[in-house]
Parts: structure tokens; sequence; C-alpha cells
């Protein structure tokens, strides 16, 4: 079935409080482009005692209305003043003020700033930068926001002559709350689930005290198979499924980050996926010979398993963009016009359609409150759900209408030129989507009649890849827009969701965070919005070529320290006596480590695993191999076979861990294993085998000498050894005369492969465990063995009667 594009409502991204001055937009490229770091660090700028430097020597206009400088905020006016402005705590604040003076660099055009001025300001509060431009001198400010708490910046300039009046900045620095998060009533019901069926589950984040979504971020090690994110002003829902393909017990969480990317609240998921149970065959009765040996049959133990112990805590995770991602893709649309909207939740298959005529009016008011009443016309339907917003992004909630329903009123508090607007869909009987949304138009509500103006087209946008891991979008503001959408496209009308949404206020720019997935030739799209939600036509940049940043974090795993393939994701097989693995990474951070802990999973969900050890800063690699000071006491004896994969923390003084950083799983294998017949390839040391009486055999096999010294060519043939019932020394009992061959095959048998003692086969009730002995063809007497190895099975296989 064809999607179709629907009208829905269009996802909010962060403001980022980052204006860019109208009347000087090369200024925008010129002084303020933000660092790749959300919290400012002082530079070395000039003090209350020291005097610019400057980089050339201008002519001065002599002294005549010994006038002192004035300073001046240029930013466009209601995004930043000097008072009363509150941020949140990590936030990127930049101020452009404006420096005018009647004996300053007025008479030429000057790129330095004046030799005789100094420009005063405390610059553990602030970062201040200047530069003369246009016959003026400009100043910009980066407010700092590490910390919470009331901070005032007084700001002077001395010019040679005067020095200006005090210029006053104060800003508060609030704390970030984190986000909600919770499955939605409508979202299955977790528990057991049977293999490969269909779980499919809905999360949804409010971000209350925000105007823009959380982002929504599932790590990927989840067994998560796919998923989607709708956002719409401060709410985001996130539509997932989740792998049901292996049987078993899993967990995962998923997490919402508020905007500042580090302060979250953490979703924990677990089900089981359930199998109905296979038959067991019938058991045939039949005389137990007696063992080989007197010796006490001990009782089979299995390789313990460490178990989870408390871990580093989890790091924190920086989302991938400043812009809560949609996930959605749109219908390709021709170039150079962009959708008139930009949908945020997948059209279903059946092609119903969206309620239509949505209309909005104020139908009551008082001085305290505002009744608006909300009509729609819609084919038959089992319900719809509804979504308020209140100032085009500001989320105020949703609500449910019958199906019979075609009407809806809201009361809301009150306040002069507030906004507001509606999105409906239709739902199915569980709250499921039926439908796109279709958004109401917009009312105002103001006590005297207001004009609102026309929304105003963008006189221009660029777009610049300013660091390895960012890139800026700046445009023109206009005061008739009070929010602005951005649609992103790469090459064929590709949409990307990750870099798309809405802005609310009169912001002129907004910061895009990459990642390693993120090159590629990009397009913006960028609109405006007046006060009721009514967009100006699209205005687009010029193409820009993104090269994204390199991995921050790559992991891998190796046989040995001296290996040269990654392994990850495959299969490593060591002797019994020589099990090792080497973890490696490579660490693009850039940041200031203290040291790598590294931690070792045997679930693919587990996100945390148990510490297995430690490097110094300079570390690269961490072997894993018996005697290593380096393992955890615990682990020091080598890795166990079995299914693994690791976790390394980049630790940093005073901040928390960078990762973790995961590798992919690897099965640490013994070389020889064994089966219960050479149609069979399951690993039993440590097990049993079930055989009917008339059907007794065990098959020994071997595949690969990885990591080992031997050489293929050199070997003449295989001697094979067994003990019984762990006691006592291992026996000859076999030869495989042919070097080309990897299996022994032990039943009842005449053969003369067989030593005699064992030619009556595996007898039930006894546990065997295995050695191989690869003889050499030649060799150097008295200096070297005759022989490789031997290679030792994993474990004991307890051999009984079916």
């Amino acid at each position: 079935m064809q999607e179709r594009e629907e009208s829905t409502p269009t996802p909010t991204l962060p403001p980022t409080n980052t204006p860019v001055p109208t009347n000087t937009p090369t200024i925008v490229i010129a002084t303020q482009k933000p660092t790749a770091t959300a919290t400012p660090i002082p530079t070395s700028t000039p003090t209350a005692t020291n005097t610019a430097v400057p980089t050339a020597t201008p002519t001065i206009t002599p002294n005549v209305n010994n006038q002192p400088p004035v300073i001046s905020l240029s930013s466009p006016a209601g995004v930043l003043s000097p008072a009363n402005v509150n941020f949140k705590q990590g936030e990127y604040v930049k101020l452009v003020a404006g420096v005018d003076d009647s004996d300053g660099p007025n008479s030429a055009e000057q790129m330095a700033l004046p030799s005789s001025w100094v420009i005063i300001g405390d610059t553990n509060k602030a970062e201040i930068k200047y530069l003369a431009y246009n016959k003026k001198v400009w100043l910009g400010l980066t407010l700092s926001t590490t910390q919470v708490g009331q901070y005032t910046l007084n700001l002077t300039v001395y010019d040679g002559n005067k020095t200006s009046e005090v210029f006053i900045i104060n800003w508060a620095v609030m704390k970030v709350v984190p986000p909600t998060i919770e499955l939605m009533s409508a979202s299955q019901a977790l528990g057991s689930v049977l293999q490969d069926s269909n779980l499919s589950l809905q999360i949804e984040s409010v971000n209350k005290y925000e105007t823009q979504a959380a982002n929504i971020v599932v790590p990927v090690t989840a067994p998560v198979v796919d998923s989607s994110v709708a956002s719409v002003g401060n709410q985001a829902i996130m539509t997932l499924t989740a792998d049901t393909s292996n049987m078993g017990s899993f967990q995962f969480e998923v997490y919402a980050y508020a905007s500042d990317g580090k302060t979250h609240s953490t979703l924990v998921i677990s089900y089981t996926v359930a199998t109905a149970p296979t038959a067991t065959p019938v058991p045939t009765a039949t005389k137990t010979p007696v063992p080989p040996t007197n010796t006490p049959k001990p009782t089979a133990t299995a390789t313990a398993i460490p178990t989870n112990t408390p871990a580093l805590p989890m790091a924190t995770k920086t989302p991938g963009a400043v812009i809560p991602p949609t996930n959605t893709p749109i219908m390709a649309i021709p170039t150079p016009v962009p959708p008139t909207s930009t949908p945020t939740f997948i059209p279903t298959a059946t092609p119903i359609p969206a309620p239509w005529n949505v209309v909005a009016e104020i139908t009551d008011k008082t001085d305290a409150e505002v009744m608006i009443t909300l009509t729609w016309e819609s084919g038959a339907a089992s319900g719809f759900a509804i979504h308020a917003y209140k100032n085009i992004s500001v989320y105020m909630g949703a609500t449910r209408a019958e199906g019979a329903q075609r009407s809806q009123a809201f009361t809301f508090d009150y306040e002069d030129l507030n906004s507001f607007k509606f999105y409906i869909a239709q739902v199915n009987q569980d709250g499921s989507l039926r439908t796109s949304f279709t958004p109401s138009n917009g009312v105002i509500v103001a006590a005297e009649p207001v004009v609102i103006p026309k929304p105003v087209k963008p006189a221009w946008v660029i777009a610049e890849q300013i660091n390895p891991t960012q890139v800026i979008i700046a445009w023109a503001t206009d005061e008739s827009n009070v929010g602005y959408d951005i649609n992103t496209y790469l090459p064929g009308n590709v949409y990307v969701p990750k870099f798309s949404g809405r802005i609310a206020g009169a912001t002129g720019e907004q910061l895009l965070n990459l990642t390693p997935d993120d090159g590629g030739i990009y397009t913006y799209y960028v609109r405006g919005l007046n006060a009721l939600g009514v967009p100006s036509d699209w205005i687009k940049s010029e193409p820009l070529t993104v090269i994204a940043p390199p991995q921050p974090f790559v992991v891998s795993v190796y046989d040995t320290a001296a290996s040269t393939k990654n392994i990850s994701g495959a299969t490593d097989y060591d002797a019994l006596e020589n099990r090792q693995l080497a973890i490696s990474w490579v660490d693009n951070s850039n940041e200031q480590v203290s040291g790598y802990h590294i931690y070792v999973a045997t679930e693919t969900t587990d996100t945390r695993g148990i510490f297995l050890g430690f490097t110094s800063r300079t570390g690269t690699m961490l072997e894993w191999k018996a005697g290593n000071p380096s393992i955890a006491p615990k682990f020091r004896s080598g890795p166990d076979f079995g299914d693994k994969k690791f976790l390394v923390f980049a630790l940093r003084t005073g901040k928390a861990p960078l990762g973790p950083f995961s590798s992919g799983m690897v099965k640490l294998a013994p070389t020889v294993i064994i089966t219960d017949n050479l149609d069979s390839l399951a690993d039993l040391s440590n097990g049993q085998d079930a055989d009917p009486a008339n059907a007794r055999e065990l098959a020994l096999r071997w595949d690969n000498f990885d990591g080992s010294n031997i050489d293929a060519a050199n070997i003449k043939y295989f001697h094979v050894y067994a003990r019984v019932n762990g006691a006592g020394n291992f026996f000859y009992l076999g030869v495989v005369a042919d070097p080309i061959n990897t299996s022994f095959i032990w039943k009842q048998t005449t053969a003369g492969s067989t030593a005699a003692a064992f030619r009556n086969g595996p007898q039930f009730g006894n546990s065997y465990e295995f050695k191989l002995y690869p003889v050499k063809k030649v060799f150097e007497a008295g200096v070297e063995r005759t022989f490789y190895g031997p290679f030792q099975t994993a474990g004991p296989v307890q051999f009984i009667q079916q």
C-alpha cells in the first residue's frame, strides 16, 4: 500500500537562545559560531587590569566631543534582555552587544580593537570576545550556566579618554527537571510471549518543564528490531518492536533526556519469550554394564558462570542531535518546494481518511478562564485522540472523545495573548492510532481585538559545519514570526527527521549535533510561523556537504594480543589450558581520560556487565588470560567457554565516565568437543548424553586449532585418550590415522583403531572426558615433544540411558 502524505503535528526543536543580529547578518559567521561544548570555558580575554593587545594599530580619530562610549544590546528584541532572564543549567547562551563612541573607530573600517581601548568584565561569569567591524565595536558575551544560581555581570568599556557607564546583565540558571517516561495504557501487556510473536510497545515521554520534547533513546544493545518516534510540542511517543526470535528472559532500559542531553529518566522493560516443550523419547530399559574401574563416581559439575555483581553506574548518554528525532519518512516532493507540513506519525496501511473541517473557536470567556470548543467532521470511528497546544509548542495534554462525538470543549486558565491549537486523529478501541492527525486553526485569547500579522518568509538561510561534531543553521528573523520550522533533506528528497522540527521563539539559529552516521549532502528548509501557527513559504539553504565525525569509541576483540583479526560476532577456539581473549579499543573522544574499566557480559541485552579489569589512561588493550594482575581476581584463571561481550568505560576525573562502549558478542569454544554422534554439533562437555541401549556412542570432534602453534602439515595422526569418572589418569582410547580427519567415533566395535579395553563402547552411569594428541611427523628428539597439545575437552559428559 502506498504511503500518503498527511497533515500532522510538527515536532518541536529546543530553542538555542542564540540570537543572530538582524541588522548585520555577516556578524553571525564572523563572531557568533558556538563552540563544540554546551558549557562555555573562560578564555584569556582582557580583565580589569589587562589591556587588549591589538593585531594592528589603527588610526584613531582625535577626541572631539570627549564623550564616553555607550554599550547596548543588539540581539533581537524579545529573545534576550539585560535583566531577569532564566536559562537551563548547561545551556549555551550568547549575547551580542554594540559599543558606540564618538571618538572611537567610527572614522574608518577597523577589524582590530583600537589599542587605547580596554574592556572590563568578570570573565568567571562570561566569556567576552570583541571585534571592530562596520565602524563599531561588537562584543560577544557567552554567559556562564554551569552552576544553578543568580548571576550579575558588570561590563564597562574604556576608550582611552572616558569610561562608559556600567552595563549590567542579570540572569538566573535553573536546574533541569527530568522528563517523565512510561508505557502507554494502550500498549500490549508485558509478560510471557510466544517465540516469533509480535511484541509492539508504545512509550510516552512528556517534558513538562520545557517547550520541546524529550529525546527518547534505546541502547543499541537492546533486543529491539524496529523503533520510531513521533514528537509534538513537549510530548514524544516512541513505538518499538521487541525481538522475540530467541527464547529466554529479556530486560532493557529506555531513556528520556531533557534538552541538556544529561538529565534523564529511565524506563525498565522486561519480558519473557517461551515456546512449547518438545516431547522426550520413552527410554528403553537395558542392563547396565559394569564400569571399567572401581573408582567411585563423582557428582558431575558445571563450570561456574560469574553472577552479576554491582557494576559501574550507567554513564550519561548524549543524544545524537539537539532536535528530537521523529523517524517518520515522508513522500518524495518536487524540488525545491518542501511539504506544507512535517508528518510525525506513520500512516496506517488502511487508507482511512483523517478527520476534516477541524475548527476551534472561543465559546466562553471570564477573567479567570476561557472555553474553546473544537468541532470536526469524520467517517465512522471508534474514538478520537485530541492533543492541545498553547503558543504553538507547549503541550497542554490530551483527551479521548467517543466515536459518535463531533465536538469537544476545553477550558484553560485565562492569560492575555495566549494562542491555542489542536490536533485530532481517529483511534482504535485499544487507543492505537487509526489515522494521522489533522490540525485545527489557531485561536488567540485577547482582552482587546488584536491583529495577528502574517508570517514572513525568512530573507536568507545559511548552513555551515563549524566543527567535526556540529552544524549551525542561521536565518533572518522577523518580528511577525513567533517560531520556525526546519525540514532537512538528503539527495533524492530523503527526509531526515532527526534534523527536522519546530523551534519556538524568535531565535535565528539552530545547532545540530552530528554522529558518525550523519555524513552526506544536506539541504535545509526554513519557514516562519505567526502566533496562530500559520506558516510562511519555505526558503532553502545551499546544499551543505557534511563530513561525519569519527566513531568516538571502537571496541574490538582478538584471540590473543598478537592477533590481527577482530573476532567480534565470531567463534574463537582455544585449548582448555590456553583460554584467552584480548579486548582492544580506539578512543576518539578527545576527552581527558584517567583510565579505562572493562566489564564482561554473557547476555546480549546486558548493558552493565560485571567488572573484569582495568588499564591506565594510556592503555588500549586488556589481555584476559590466566595470571594477569589487571584482571579482577574472580576472573584471573582466564575466560570460561561460552558467549561474551565486553563493555568499556572511559573514566574522567570529576566527571561521569564515558560509555559503556560495547563490542560484538564473541563465542569462546574449546578446540575439542564431545557430541552425541557425528550428526550433532552441540558440545556436551559438562552435560549429559542420553542414548538408547542399542545405540551407545559418543563422538569427539575438532576442527580449529586457532591461536596454537600447530603446523597442520606436520601432523601424522591423532591419538585420543579418555578418563572415566574423573579419577586417575587418562588412558589410550584410539587413533585417527588420517590427519585430514577431524573426528573420532566411540561405539561398540571390533575395529583396531579403538583400544581393546574400550571396544564395548561408552557405558551408562559413567562420565567421560577426553584429550587429543596431534602426533608430529617430524620432531627433534630430546628437544621437543613428539606431539602437539594435548587439547582437552571443557569438561566431562555424563552418559545415561534414554
